[in-house]
């Protein structure tokens, strides 16, 4: 059996980071909106990828990074 958690309302649509190299922020955030919409069975919440690109210390904003920085960032931030 495949779902498609797209179709199901358990994501947003696409969103555009723009000139921003901020792909692993975006990635981050889509992943912990949907696991946290399909974990609860509710529509997914809007969580703020500027956030994860200003606050994350360990990525570099615009200059890249990595979800699991973010993921970590938002752990102990409660985001």
């Amino acid at each position: 059996m495949s779902i498609n958690w797209a179709t199901n309302g358990k994501m947003h649509k696409v969103k555009d980071q723009g000139d921003c190299g901020s792909c692993w922020a975006f990635a981050a955030v889509t992943a912990q909106e949907a696991m946290q919409a399909i974990k609860d069975d509710t529509t997914p919440i809007r969580l703020s990828e500027q956030e994860g690109v200003d606050c994350v210390d360990k990525s570099h904003g615009c200059g890249g990074g990595l979800m699991n920085h973010y993921w970590d960032w938002s752990k102990a931030n409660g985001s």
